[in-house]
């Protein structure tokens, strides 16, 4: 990973909290290719299950490939997830100020199909 500060706008989408970068400075390789952050967002609670545990909030970094592939809606296959399985600790207050304007603003867990579960051990 390789974040820095960048400029942003935040916007309420009436969905959740969404925060828009505005350069192409952060970015993510995993083996070995480049996806630059495009935004941020939020769900309460979380749309990924750990060991069939949802979190209480879930934070989606949405990154776009160097070729043009998007990973935003309209939630087509060929997207890939990558979680975390060492969580982001929120404070029970954040939580509830977020749930106070966006209560369960998560889609259920989808069926795996035929992605695949993989490590990086």
């Amino acid at each position: 990973m390789e974040y820095s500060p960048s400029p942003v706008s935040i916007i309420n989408n009436g969905h959740t909290i969404q925060v828009n970068l505005h350069n192409q400075d952060n970015k993510l390789t995993i083996e070995g290719k480049t996806y630059l952050l495009q935004q941020f967002h939020f769900h309460l609670p979380s749309e990924h299950e750990v060991d069939g545990k949802h979190a209480e909030m879930e934070l989606h970094l949405v990154h776009k490939s160097e070729d043009g592939s998007l990973t935003t809606p309209p939630c087509t296959e060929g997207v890939q997830w990558t979680v975390l399985e060492n969580p982001v600790t929120w404070s029970g207050e954040q939580i509830g100020k977020f749930a106070a304007i966006f209560p369960h603003d998560n889609r259920p867990v989808q069926p795996l199909g035929s992605r695949e579960i993989g490590s990086d051990e």
